[in-house]
């Protein structure tokens, strides 16, 4: 099995397949222009953006930029979407392996053309944002323009500072489903959802947030009237559930520190 490329490499090559074509200003004024007039980022802290998905470039941002991540609209243009791929939480960056992008384009390919506007894909992670801290953030989005293969060539969408109200370190991608017959939406499609906090036992995670304090195995095992052999058991049995090669990796991991 090959090595699983990075996602920048990943939708370089989509790119690549769709450079070729055509988008007229006649599809992408009105699209800017409805955008523009939703003005949702005047009481949420939140980005409105347009993106040209085949150079990773955004046709448009609303105002929100200073407001919710710290950096002027005019750098974010400039840097572009893999600038906030960049600055994923190193964990939560984990979501974007390839097996998963796989799947994912393959799910926007195969929506039919006159449901495809029907569709929102709906994601969670934490951000860095110009201060060094993380926040957590829901990008919610549609797929507005493919090319004639199915790939994604325009996307318009929302960032959203939701750390008010998310406090695990859930990553999640769902996709859900207006039906206008019904008049309801759906989640049909759970693309991608990964919590460690749920990995653990009640026990390894009691230890893991006495690690998290400072306190060392003899005072973990006093603490809670175990052994110390039992404690390191638990220490073992936390990093190999996690996949984690020490103690600080793990704490992070589990969202007991935004290191």
């Amino acid at each position: 099995m090959g090595e699983s490329k990075s996602e920048a490499e990943y939708h370089r090559e989509i790119r690549l397949k769709t450079s070729r074509v055509e988008v007229s200003s006649d599809f992408l004024q009105p699209l800017i222009n409805n955008a523009s007039q939703l003005r949702i980022d005047h009481f949420l802290p939140c980005i409105i953006y347009v993106l040209d998905y085949r150079t990773q470039k955004y046709l448009y941002l609303s105002d929100g930029c200073l407001e919710m991540s710290g950096y002027t609209k005019e750098f974010i243009y400039e840097a572009g979407m893999n600038f906030v791929h960049q600055n994923i939480h190193p964990t939560d960056a984990s979501f974007f392996e390839k097996s998963f992008s796989d799947r994912y384009i393959n799910y926007i390919r195969n929506i039919e053309d006159d449901d495809l506007n029907n569709h929102t894909f709906r994601m969670t992670y934490r951000l860095k944002i110009a201060n060094g801290k993380y926040i957590q953030t829901a990008t919610q989005y549609k797929i507005a323009l493919r090319d004639s293969k199915g790939y994604p060539l325009i996307v318009i969408g929302c960032f959203s500072d939701v750390s008010l109200f998310k406090k695990d370190n859930i990553v999640r991608m769902e996709v859900t489903r207006y039906d206008p017959k019904r008049n309801r939406t759906e989640e049909v499609e759970i693309l991608h959802s990964l919590n460690y906090t749920t990995v653990l036992t009640k026990r390894e995670h009691q230890i893991l947030e006495l690690i998290a304090q400072g306190l060392k195995t003899d005072e973990i095992a006093k603490e809670l009237h175990i052994s110390e052999y039992t404690v390191s058991t638990h220490r073992r049995n936390i990093l190999d559930k996690l996949n984690c090669s020490n103690s600080a990796e793990a704490i992070v991991k589990v969202g007991l520190t935004s290191a």
